[in-house]
């Protein structure tokens, strides 16, 4: 299939696309993230900036999905050339070069389905200067990125979805690219290092779901985990297990996916359980998941129609904040408190 690299030039020439990445002084993500999101709003005129930076506390910070539609916060189709470089700059703060690749390539795509590549939204939720939290985060059709900051250090990206369609471009002068191959790929590799007992808990006929389960709007517990546990992979196989997962993340930057990563190899082997559903041929529909249920972890990924992928990671412990911000406004209540 066709790298991302392959199509970098080709991206770079796109509207939407930023300058080349600069050399800087080595500051946090969370740092620089706060750095390039308060360049992009000193960038936009007052009724841009309007739009672009809403209250922390708006309702809309928790609406999220992945569908085409109208948004609250800034499209890119509104942004001049500059805005959008400063804009671009606050993607590259939090994203590996590959996840940049993958989610312009994401944009790219729209064009082969015949949509507006400028119906993506940026948005700003309180003042990344301030000391309170604050969050951005980047959403349109197949992507919906969410990354949030308390006490000035990053907190959690979840939900994170990215979708491509096609998920393998059949022809014309992308023909090949793949932006979710890796990902797939890994999953794959390790289902066909299963024996026949893991394959009879890991591999079900169960029939596919339609998409993602655990999409916007579900908000329920995640339920009984199904499938085969990683405690019962042997010692190369749960190193291949763990090196799929943070695949997974591997579209943030690599200083994101560590604290990530750690919570989860941290775990039980055996609270971590994957499943496969539908077919093992490429080009043909299938589902898997990856459930850690005693983290309140789902990992989905799907191909809808045989050239259709949909994958969403979610972790009711984290998304939008989660603990870490509950129990920062707990204490900054009960500080309130006691000055009262």
């Amino acid at each position: 299939m066709k790298s991302l690299l392959s199509v970098a030039f080709v991206l770079s020439c796109a509207l939407f696309f930023g300058q080349s990445r600069q050399m800087t002084v080595r500051v946090t993500p969370a740092e620089r993230m706060a750095t390039t999101a308060q360049a992009f709003l000193e960038t936009l005129g007052p009724e841009l900036r309007e739009k672009a930076n809403l209250a922390f506390d708006d309702r809309n910070r928790l609406d999220w999905h992945y569908v085409g539609r109208e948004r609250l916060g800034v499209a890119l189709g509104e942004l001049d050339l500059a805005q959008r470089r400063a804009g671009d700059e606050l993607l590259r703060a939090a994203l590996s070069a590959k996840g940049y690749l993958q989610v312009h390539s994401i944009i790219l795509l729209e064009g082969i389905l015949e949509r507006d590549p400028g119906q993506y939204f940026l948005t700003v939720f309180g003042d990344p200067a301030g000391g309170d939290p604050w969050s951005w985060r980047l959403e349109g059709h197949h992507v919906s990125l969410h990354f949030t900051l308390v006490n000035g250090e990053f907190t959690t990206v979840h939900p994170l979805f990215l979708g491509t369609n096609p998920a393998v471009v059949p022809d014309g002068p992308h023909a090949g690219l793949e932006v979710l191959e890796d990902e797939v790929a890994l999953m794959r590799e390790l289902i066909g290092t299963l024996n026949e007992n893991q394959r009879k808990f890991a591999v079900r006929d169960d029939e596919l779901p339609k998409d993602v389960v655990f999409g916007p709007g579900v908000d329920t517990e995640f339920g009984e985990p199904r499938g085969l546990t990683a405690n019962a992979l042997d010692h190369g196989q749960k190193a291949l297990f763990m090196h799929m997962m943070a695949q997974h993340l591997s579209a943030l930057d690599y200083r994101l996916v560590t604290p990530a990563m750690n919570r989860y190899r941290g775990t039980s082997p055996r609270d971590l359980v994957f499943l496969w559903l539908g077919s093992m041929e490429p080009g043909e529909p299938f589902y898997y998941r990856i459930h850690g249920y005693k983290k309140g972890m789902m990992l989905e990924v799907c191909n809808l129609d045989g050239n259709h992928v949909h994958m969403l990671w979610r972790d009711q412990t984290r998304d939008f904040g989660g603990d870490p911000l509950r129990e920062h406004l707990a204490r900054a209540h009960g500080d309130q408190g006691e000055d009262g």
